[in-house]
């Protein structure tokens, strides 16, 4: 039998069978310094050395602030390593919100990086930005989302292609190992930088990779593989059930005040229960509510609240500001103190509402 395959020619495979990227883009390739981000860059350094692709990769560094001369010195060898390969590197500094225990919150932490790499990209003129997300990193992430109580969308885990700020975001490497990823770099004889903050058990991602996965492991050394294929079939049934979100609401919007919503409460009262919760959270965040201020109990009771009595009236406040009023034949959602709720019933009326 033949020698399998390098993770160079694999990674490059991959990337043909799949069509992440383009030929002869000009990409931002996120590396903070960690053994990830640094096996990510040697990887697609490698692979562009085909001359297949065409690549113009530029190094992409954001630095948090966050352990003084440490970040620094990340930084400095990231710029190093840019240079060595005879690449482009860009850099900004972020400074992120601590908690009162002296932390740095890990979505704050998470957004102002995609923000920063978002304007690095824009600067650069960039047409994409390329992560180093691996296997166990999906993992964890699926494990975090069904702790914090997720969804469908939530066991879909993170996407090989999405967007951030208006930027593409891809990551090539979910399905690679992460002792693939350091055998790569030891064979490289390439050095990485060890972040202390990984192993903070302040951190719950930590916890879940140092705690909860190695005892998953014991009972079944499979799991990292497992999730990544729930993931897939969550995302597939995700590919299924998004466009009938998107109808469905197409259909229930009665108007769009100021950038609000109101919505016929007839209509979504007849919809199924999963089909309504949908709807009502494509529309929160069509009104700017985030994503992850999206608490999925809170919206599970507002759609519960539409079955009831035509006199029951809701006033549930979201994150981002955003409030839903459920009315007696409407459902606004919008800016708390606009008041657009008193114009609710009126509209749904005027377009085939409960009488």
């Amino acid at each position: 039998m033949p020698p399998p395959r390098g993770l160079v020619q694999q990674v490059d495979h991959f990337l043909h069978r799949r069509q992440l990227l383009g030929r002869g883009q000009r990409l931002l390739v996120a590396c903070s310094g960690g053994a990830d981000s640094v096996g990510l860059l040697r990887l697609l350094h490698a692979v562009n050395g085909s001359e297949y692709w065409g690549w113009k990769l530029v190094v992409g560094h954001v630095d948090h602030q966050l352990r003084g001369r440490a970040s620094a010195g990340d930084a400095a060898f990231v710029r190093q390593l840019a240079k060595r390969l005879g690449l482009a590197f860009v850099c900004l500094k972020v400074k992120v919100p601590r908690t009162p225990e002296g932390f740095a919150s890990e979505a704050a932490a998470r957004q102002s990086r995609y923000a920063a790499l978002a304007a690095l990209a824009r600067r650069r003129k960039c047409a994409a930005i390329v992560v180093g997300h691996h296997a166990e990193d999906q993992a964890e992430t699926i494990l975090l989302k069904i702790l914090r109580g997720c969804g469908l969308r939530g066991l879909a885990g993170m996407a090989q292609k999405t967007r951030a700020h208006g930027v593409p975001v891809v990551r090539p490497l979910l399905w690679v190992r992460r002792a693939e990823l350091r055998a790569f770099l030891a064979e490289q004889a390439q050095k990485w930088r060890e972040d202390a903050s990984n192993r903070s058990p302040f951190y719950l991602r930590n916890r879940v990779r140092t705690e909860i996965l190695p005892v998953l492991e014991g009972v079944q050394p499979r799991v990292v593989e497992l999730l990544i294929r729930l993931a897939a079939n969550a995302r597939m049934a995700e590919g299924l059930l998004e466009p009938a979100t998107q109808r469905a609401l197409a259909r229930a919007i009665v108007s769009k005040p100021r950038g609000a919503m109101v919505l016929n409460r007839v209509l979504l009262r007849k919809l199924p229960l999963e089909l309504r919760r949908r709807v009502l959270r494509a529309a929160l965040l069509a009104c700017g509510v985030p994503a992850d201020r999206i608490d999925f109990e809170q919206l599970l009771a507002a759609t519960r609240h539409l079955r009831k009595g035509p006199g029951k009236k809701v006033q549930m406040v979201f994150g981002g500001g955003v409030a839903m009023w459920i009315e007696r034949e409407a459902v606004v959602v919008g800016r708390r103190g606009e008041k657009k709720r008193r114009h609710g019933d009126a509209a749904a009326r005027r377009h085939g509402g409960e009488t």
